[in-house]
């Protein structure tokens, strides 16, 4: 499952650096994380139903930021110590591949 998911369009620098699954009721729920070496975001993918508070657009608290969005029938989180064009660059660009 977690190939099926990729950021089209990542920032420059950053790769994947660590991916794990939990399967739940709902489906399976995946982290993603990804690092430019100094600075690492994380990508949280779970189940509509599993995401009942789920954030929809930006939001930031001191200099962690977060953007979250639909993407089919899935929620997608991305949050880190990033500014903010970061972790909305790659929740833009997350696609689920067939």
């Amino acid at each position: 499952t977690t190939t099926q998911w990729q950021v089209t369009n990542l920032p420059q620098g950053f790769m994947l650096t660590h991916s794990s699954v939990r399967t739940t009721e709902s489906g399976d729920s995946l982290h993603l994380m990804y690092s430019d070496g100094l600075a690492s975001v994380s990508v949280f993918i779970e189940p509509l139903a599993d995401a009942p508070h789920k954030l929809d657009g930006e939001s930031s608290m001191g200099a962690l930021n977060a953007y979250g969005k639909r993407v089919n029938e899935s929620h997608v989180t991305v949050m880190g110590e990033v500014p903010r064009a970061t972790v909305s660059q790659i929740a833009q660009s997350m696609e689920f591949k067939q």
